[in-house]
């Protein structure tokens, strides 16, 4: 079975469900056109869902049963309105996923953190590996940036990134951002906090 979308597919506020008990074949979401869903929910007892082309989950993510894997296509959009999630998962997930965090135009600290494990960097995930791209780039400054540190230049000399340092129980200085965006490769999630303006 297969989802394909070479045109243009409205997900208004509905719901797509992959579902099946004795079906073992991996169906699949693919086509020329990237495919936005509202909700996305996987109830397949047997076989898998496989995305071979983008596909963007605004509302919910369900993996009720069954495994989804993501071939690195699936996006959790973020906007002013609505931030994806994902509901408890009792199937498989497998593969890579990008998650979007809308961030309201004004200048202000945030407190960030991606729950995440790997060898992901800050500089190649939250500052889009240096190229600037409308709403995909997160500009994080320091004094001198020497380009091999992954920062970019500030007009104020200011540094924009920090993160908390248990042992002297205070906020230091991030000048590097070629480091992991979450500190272990364990398996499970770190949650490296940081705050940035």
């Amino acid at each position: 079975a297969a989802f394909k979308n070479n045109g243009n597919f409205t997900a208004g506020t509905g719901t797509v469900t992959f579902s099946g008990n004795t079906d073992t074949a991996t169906a699949y979401v693919n086509g020329s056109s990237n495919t936005v869903f509202y909700n996305l929910t996987i109830s397949k007892n047997a076989g898998a869902i496989l995305l071979k082309s983008d596909a963007d989950i605004k509302n919910t993510l369900a993996v009720n049963s069954g495994t989804l894997y993501t071939d690195s296509n699936l996006t959790l959009k973020s906007t002013a309105a609505l931030t994806a999630r994902v509901a408890p998962v009792s199937g498989n997930i497998n593969g890579k996923v990008k998650v979007e965090r809308y961030i309201p135009a004004r200048r202000a600290w945030r407190m960030l953190t991606a729950p995440v494990t790997g060898s992901a960097t800050i500089y190649n995930t939250w500052q889009n590996s240096g190229v600037f791209q409308d709403v995909l780039h997160t500009f994080v400054t320091c004094p001198n940036p020497t380009g091999g540190n992954g920062l970019d230049a500030s007009p104020q000399n200011n540094v924009s990134m920090k993160t908390w340092n248990a042992a002297t129980q205070q906020f230091a200085n991030v000048l590097n951002t070629n480091t992991p965006v979450s500190a272990g490769t364990n398996g499970s999630s770190d949650n490296t906090g940081y705050f940035i303006f």
